[in-house]
């Protein structure tokens, strides 16, 4: 919904991003006109992937070049017209050559369903504070639970999430009042799919997260003169260059190596609403 996309951008702006580019996949007249946006941009950058952006983006493309190299990159190549993750690759490698040409230093990969949630420390001073050495930083993902069957704007209509179970420490003494374990939680699903088992003549339970548990990451961006870019390995992290070929970039995971008071998270906002579920 335009609301969403609109509430996205101020809110990413406001806490701190100093550009968000938005690559809309659905690039009709009625629905730019339905956006609103304002005309100044105010740090966002708007890509309309029509049919000549796809040509000019299948010409520059390094993974569309070098498919042979990565199956993503075959995957992206081929698959780019009828599936939407492959598209989004391709986007994110515009947006990562984008950004290094304006000297930005690191970007977030996240979709119009997801935001970025900052924590205790403000992003500059948590991106700031990174070892230099660090390529890449990897975000556990909380998912919404809806509690209205209709919604319209989730980011500001929803605000209950269930917990990844990455972000949960491991088993240990403490008591009832101790923090639930990765171990309870299992447990915990188990009871309540048994539950849903019986209630439900053996149909087949929902899973605890209805999409994906795997995060987010961003990627350091290696300034305009830089003769290759990081790619995207898929949805959820990147390649990045290495001499002749690609490595996994040295990564830091929020939740194995932060305060968990302290690391940010992502909020996926899935599916929120029967008419968005449906459309989804």
């Amino acid at each position: 919904p335009a609301s969403a996309v609109r509430s996205h951008l101020a809110y990413h702006r406001a806490i701190g991003f100093e550009r968000v580019f938005l690559y809309l996949d659905d690039a009709s007249d009625e629905y730019w006109q339905s956006l609103a946006l304002p005309d100044d941009g105010d740090g966002v950058v708007v890509t309309r992937c029509v049919a000549a952006f796809w040509q000019r983006l299948l010409r520059t493309s390094a993974m569309v070049a070098r498919r042979s190299e990565q199956s993503v990159f075959e995957d992206a190549a081929r698959w780019w017209e009828t599936e939407v993750q492959s598209r989004q690759s391709l986007c994110v490698e515009h947006a990562v050559v984008r950004a290094s040409a304006e000297g930005l230093d690191w970007l977030l990969h996240i979709d119009i369903d997801e935001a970025f949630l900052p924590c205790r420390l403000h992003p500059v001073d948590f991106f700031g504070s990174l070892p230099a050495a660090t390529e890449q930083v990897f975000f556990s993902n909380l998912e919404a639970a809806p509690e209205a069957l209709h919604v319209s704007d989730w980011f500001r209509e929803v605000s209950l999430f269930k917990l990844n179970a990455a972000l949960v420490a491991d088993a240990s003494p403490g008591g009832p009042s101790a923090p639930p374990s990765s171990a309870s939680l299992d447990a915990l699903w188990r009871r309540v799919a048994a539950a849903r088992r019986k209630a439900h003549g053996g149909a087949a339970p929902a899973s605890y997260f209805i999409a994906y548990v795997s995060g987010k990451s961003a990627v350091r961006l290696p300034g305009r003169r830089a003769e290759a870019w990081p790619v995207p390995y898929d949805v959820h992290k990147f390649l990045v260059p290495d001499g002749t070929g690609w490595r996994a970039p040295l990564t830091v995971a929020c939740a194995a190596q932060l305060d968990a008071a302290d690391g940010p998270t992502v909020l996926h906002y899935c599916s929120c609403g029967l008419e968005n579920w449906r459309e989804k």
